[in-house]
């Protein structure tokens, strides 16, 4: 079954592909980048901004993406071939991993979802960098879970790595933070693979670390100066919080098949759908 889902999904990610390329404002930025990177050597030490706070991320999605347009030649379908094979491998990866933590029956049920849902195909067809964030979230979920649940304190190398591909994609990995901390307090005594883990860490993020360093800290800054003061006055916490479980929502609902007409339909259908779940799956640790 996974074979075919997996096979499935190839198709409707890869089929027509170049036809029907989305290559906006944010692909042309980045196409620029990376085309920059092949032909005059010019590494980036930061990578693109955010649409929230203008904050900048790290580069590593460039060197990821890098390497694909220049095999095909500098058109801008590589990113986006290289997205959709990322977006094809976490289907099998996702069965598996939700099949360690729960059940084959939520392997299947999750990864059938991921496979066929428009949003994360239509999602994987284009080259933006929060699209391969699945495939890290994932990683960083079953790195801590080996270790601070199976006794394998090497999972921590695995969330290490994944992390910090995680963090350079998109900042919305700090809604995973809470989650984060706790399994880091879990892991303390793993000391001896806690500190491999971290170096790995701080290596991934170098470029963006030396960035900082010569730049005065730009980001950190800019991040006090956002938290302290929103563009609109003070920070409303609430509001934030409000707008992130509503945009939660929304999103787990596009993911069912609700669009954008069926607001309310698709909110009420979403929480019964989360409901069902903290009644029936059990976690697994």
């Amino acid at each position: 079954m996974i074979i075919w889902l997996t096979a499935i999904g190839a198709f409707l990610r890869l089929y027509r592909l170049e036809a029907s390329l989305q290559f906006l404002g944010d692909q042309g930025r980045d196409a620029l980048v990376l085309r920059n990177l092949i032909i005059n050597y010019d590494l980036p030490f930061i990578g693109p901004v955010t649409s929230v706070g203008g904050f900048f991320l790290g580069p590593l999605y460039y060197y990821l993406m890098a390497p694909f347009l220049w095999l095909f030649k500098l058109n801008p379908v590589g990113p986006a071939v290289a997205t959709a094979v990322l977006g094809t491998a976490t289907i099998p990866i996702l069965y598996w991993v939700t099949k360690k933590l729960f059940s084959l029956r939520v392997g299947l049920l999750a990864a059938g979802l991921y496979a066929l849902a428009f949003i994360p195909i239509s999602e994987t067809r284009s080259a933006w960098n929060p699209n391969p964030m699945p495939l890290a979230a994932l990683g960083i979920i079953y790195g801590f879970y080996l270790a601070n649940y199976k006794n394998q304190p090497k999972g921590l190398l695995l969330a290490a790595v994944s992390l910090g591909v995680a963090l350079q994609l998109h900042y919305m990995i700090v809604f995973l933070a809470p989650f984060i901390l706790w399994q880091l307090f879990l892991a303390r005594r793993h000391i001896r693979e806690l500190i491999p883990a971290a170096v790995i860490f701080l290596l991934l993020n170098l470029p963006f670390i030396l960035f900082e360093i010569k730049n005065n800290w730009l980001n950190v800054r800019g991040l006090m100066e956002f938290l302290g003061k929103h563009q609109y006055g003070s920070l409303d916490w609430w509001s934030v919080v409000k707008n992130t479980v509503g945009r939660s929502e929304q999103a787990i609902g596009m993911v069912l098949g609700f669009g954008r007409d069926f607001n309310v339909l698709r909110t009420w259908v979403t929480r019964i759908f989360l409901l069902l779940l903290l009644a029936f799956f059990k976690p697994p640790f």
